[in-house]
C-alpha cells in the first residue's frame, strides 16, 4: 500500500494513524561545539498543516529534556514585519539560529498530508553548520504531528552530535527513542 493510500485511508477511516518524520540531514565536519542555547525562526504551521503554537511550546519542553535553553520565533505566511523576528533572536541572546522554512507538501481531498521543510542550523555570523531536509507525514494525526516533528528534530541534531544528550521522562539518559 503506497504512502498516499494509507494516509488517505487513516483520514477517511479516522482510524488514527500516527505521524512521522524522516529527516536526512549532514553537519559541517569542523562543527565540534555542543549547543546550550539556540533560537528558532520557524514555519512550521504557516499553512495550518499543525498548530505552530503546539509546535513551539512542544518543541521549547523538549529542548530541556537535551539541555537546550531555546526561543522560538512563530512566522506567519501573512507576516508584515519580518525584521521582527531578528529583533527577537538578538534579545534572546543565542549565538546559534536555527531555521526551518516550509518548502512544500501534499494534500488529499483538501487536507495537508505531508508537509516538507528546510531546516538550517546557523552559527553567528551566519555560517551554515547543520542542514536538514525534513518530511513530516500526518497520517491523519494532526495534532500529533506537532509532539512528533519537535520530537525527532532534537532526536537527529542529538544524532548527528550537535547537542550534548536528550533525556526524557520515560527514556533511558542518552536513547533517542520517542517517550
Amino acid at each position: 500500500m503506497t504512502m498516499r493510500v494509507l494516509m488517505v485511508f487513516c483520514i477517511v477511516m479516522g482510524t488514527g494513524c500516527s505521524a512521522t518524520t524522516s529527516i536526512v540531514s549532514r553537519k559541517a565536519p569542523d562543527f565540534q561545539d555542543k549547543l546550550t542555547d539556540m533560537f528558532v525562526i520557524s514555519q512550521v504551521g504557516s499553512s495550518g498543516e499543525i498548530s505552530p503554537d503546539l509546535f513551539k511550546i512542544e518543541l521549547e519542553q523538549r529542548a530541556q529534556g537535551c539541555g537546550i535553553r531555546l526561543g522560538v520565533s512563530n512566522v506567519s505566511r501573512l507576516e508584515l514585519d519580518p525584521e521582527i523576528h531578528l529583533t527577537r533572536m538578538k534579545s534572546f541572546g543565542s549565538r546559534y539560529l536555527l531555521t526551518l522554512a516550509a518548502t512544500g507538501g501534499t494534500k488529499t481531498n483538501g487536507t495537508i498530508t505531508q508537509a516538507t521543510y528546510d531546516a538550517r542550523l546557523y552559527e553567528e555570523p551566519k555560517r551554515m553548520v547543520w542542514r536538514a531536509d525534513v518530511q513530516l507525514n500526518l497520517g491523519g494525526a494532526v495534532q500529533a504531528g506537532s509532539a512528533e516533528l519537535a520530537h525527532q528534530l532534537l532526536i537527529k541534531l542529538n544524532a548527528d552530535g550537535v547537542t550534548r544528550w536528550c533525556s526524557w521522562p520515560g527514556q533511558v539518559h542518552g536513547s533517542t527513542s520517542s517517550p
